[in-house]
């Protein structure tokens, strides 16, 4: 005579519970983390900002005006600007003065990191 053995599995039950756990689950953690990012992206354009204003600064003071643009050489070692998703720098040639802007949504994939006011 063959032995039967017990086969375990889950039940449709436990699936359904789990699937239940983990919806909660995302439910809680997804804002959590998206805040966070928010405020990463926040944190990042203001020390990019910061950055930029030290570097035409020096250039203000090496050579007694503004830049007309802001360009990688103006950086050690020397690269472009790029600002968070959702910002953007507005700078004024003429006084120097540099803004941190928000991006419109319909423009976030094509906006420029940084706008020279005319």
């Amino acid at each position: 005579m063959l032995a039967h053995t017990a086969r375990r599995a889950f039940t449709l039950l436990d699936l359904m519970i789990v699937v239940v756990i983990l919806g909660i689950l995302a439910s809680v953690v997804i804002p959590v983390v998206t805040g966070h990012l928010d405020r990463a992206q926040n944190t990042s354009a203001v020390a990019t900002k910061a950055m930029v204003r030290k570097a035409l600064d020096l250039y203000f003071q090496r050579n007694d005006t503004w830049p007309d643009e802001i360009t990688e050489e103006m950086f050690q070692p020397p690269e472009p600007v790029t600002m968070p998703r959702g910002f953007q720098l507005e700078y004024n040639p003429d006084s120097g003065e540099l803004e941190l802007l928000p991006v419109p949504e319909e423009d976030l994939d094509t906006a420029p990191a940084i706008v020279i006011v005319e």
